[in-house]
């Protein structure tokens, strides 16, 4: 995601966003790999994409976390580890 980099600037709004990631990752993916050997037509379309890319853009709204549960202690070593 360094092609973001410049999108992630804070903004002057009173509610900051931030580019959709897994966008970015789904509208990157098809045309990266033409757009790394210079194919010209891909090289074309990227403008748009990032486009594309800096108009969905994910509010962020602020002291809203969701911590991952803690994980559960499995009730056995792994069978690896058993004792024979």
């Amino acid at each position: 995601c360094t092609l973001l980099s410049d999108l992630d600037a804070p903004h002057d709004d009173r509610h900051a966003s931030r580019p959709n990631r897994v966008y970015a990752l789904g509208a990157l993916k098809p045309i990266l790999g033409a757009c790394l050997l210079r194919i010209q037509r891909c090289l074309d379309g990227l403008a748009g994409v990032l486009e594309m890319i800096h108009q969905t853009r994910c509010r962020i709204q602020p002291s809203r976390s969701y911590p991952r549960p803690p994980r559960k202690a499995k009730p056995h070593f792994h069978l690896a580890y058993k004792l024979a």
